[in-house]
């Protein structure tokens, strides 16, 4: 199963073309199941630029490779977070995060946990968190 068809299915859609014809809805199911507002356009062009680089250009790792799971998950979230700062302000509102004066590490934040959020979805469909039974 390919990261886009696992997100696909988690946001509700049939495949990923479905999710990129249509973007901010797609964008409003991942804050809605993150619990964030996303009440301006800057916070949904922030999780729709997560759902591309998570679908096409994540390379997920195994969940038992700790260091490169957290790399690859940081490389997204900072890829993700806007560097120009009225958009990033703009993002940080739309999230409910403006009252950080560190706006850098509040939307970074938002973008980490959606994409943790993400990676995990994947590694569940890829079974890898499925343990055997315990006799303890």
């Amino acid at each position: 199963m390919s990261n886009g068809s696992v997100i696909a299915a988690v946001l509700g859609y049939n495949n990923v073309e479905e999710i990129k014809a249509d973007q901010d809805n797609a964008a409003f199911r991942l804050a809605y199941l993150l619990d964030y507002p996303a009440r301006t356009s800057a916070s949904l062009l922030v999780f729709a630029k997560i759902l591309y680089l998570v679908s096409e250009e994540a390379d997920v790792p195994s969940v038992r490779d700790i260091p490169a799971l957290v790399e690859e998950t940081s490389r997204i979230a900072g890829r993700a977070a806007p560097l120009d700062e009225p958009l990033r302000l703009a993002a940080a509102r739309g999230f409910g995060v403006d009252d950080n004066p560190d706006s850098v590490a509040a939307i970074y934040g938002v973008c980490d946990r959606a994409v943790r959020f993400l990676f995990k979805a994947i590694t569940i469909a890829r079974g890898e968190t499925d343990q055997p039974p315990s006799d303890v």
